[in-house]
């Protein structure tokens, strides 16, 4: 038996919840007023993302992602640290700028396997035809697949 809309709804506020997002929306609204809850005031102040990582620098990556701050994701892929290059490299996938292409390809360089990779995932969701040859070069020296 399928659920009704009701039940839907109300599923997609449980797993809204247990996923640490605050719902929101007609459906969400309705059941919390069914069921009584009142989120305390810094519950409803914070995104889904805030506070979501432990550390400082990884979490300020995930603020420029938010803020679609290509210039500063870009800073960050110079970090000295390689899980912040790589967070800023993956974060530029979603920012969608075809100004990060230039420092993605240099990121194709970068000594650490994971930057590379994240780099070269940000390229291909990129689509820009200039990225084709280092992405092929990659291929043929990659060790780390």
């Amino acid at each position: 038996m399928r659920p009704g809309i009701r039940e839907a709804g109300l599923c997609a506020v449980l797993l809204a919840l247990a996923a640490g997002c605050e719902p929101r929306g007609p459906v969400s609204e309705a059941a919390g007023r069914r069921s009584g809850y009142v989120p305390p005031v810094e519950e409803v102040r914070f995104r889904p993302s805030d506070r979501l990582l432990g550390r400082a620098d990884l979490q300020e990556v995930v603020e420029l992602q938010a803020r679609g701050d290509v210039f500063g994701l870009l800073e960050r892929l110079e970090a000295d640290d390689s899980a912040v290059r790589a967070r800023a490299a993956f974060a530029l996938a979603s920012v969608g700028a075809p100004e990060a292409v230039d420092g993605l390809v240099r990121a194709l360089g970068d000594a650490t396997a994971e930057v590379r990779r994240d780099a070269a995932f940000a390229l291909g969701r990129l689509g820009d035809r200039y990225a084709v040859d280092p992405l092929v070069a990659l291929l043929d020296r990659e060790e780390d697949r």
